[in-house]
């Protein structure tokens, strides 16, 4: 039942509030986590780099945990480290092949036409 939930193994600090963390089934991913800490009051205390540097992994690998007990759930960080993977242009030409047309035979969008010169009101 547990086996597709994301379980972390190691955790390691990188500058500009960043984690590179090893997962057990999907390698090492570094997550940049400035913006989640700005945006959540619950997580806010990381703001500080003494505090933030003094991460760990908790719960047998369900979360990295910091003094004070803020945490940031497994399954947060994995999606977050999706949220931020990059990709190339073989990643881009298969995400385009999975239209039924290519992009440069896209149907025009409506936004697109021209917009009439003179614009009349109506009367009431």
């Amino acid at each position: 039942m547990f086996a597709n939930f994301p379980n972390i193994v190691k955790v390691e600090v990188l500058p500009g509030y960043a984690l590179r963390v090893k997962f057990r089934n999907g390698g090492w991913r570094e997550i940049a986590l400035e913006g989640f800490l700005a945006r959540y009051k619950s997580v806010a205390a990381l703001r500080d780099a003494t505090l933030f540097v003094k991460s760990k992994v908790i719960d047998w690998g369900a979360a990295i945990g910091w003094p004070g007990g803020v945490s940031i759930g497994a399954d947060t960080l994995w999606r977050l480290s999706q949220e931020q993977l990059t990709f190339g242009p073989e990643e881009f030409a298969a995400g385009r092949s999975a239209f039924r047309f290519p992009i440069r035979n896209a149907p025009m969008c409506w936004a697109w036409r021209s917009v009439p010169s003179k614009v009349t009101a109506a009367k009431a």
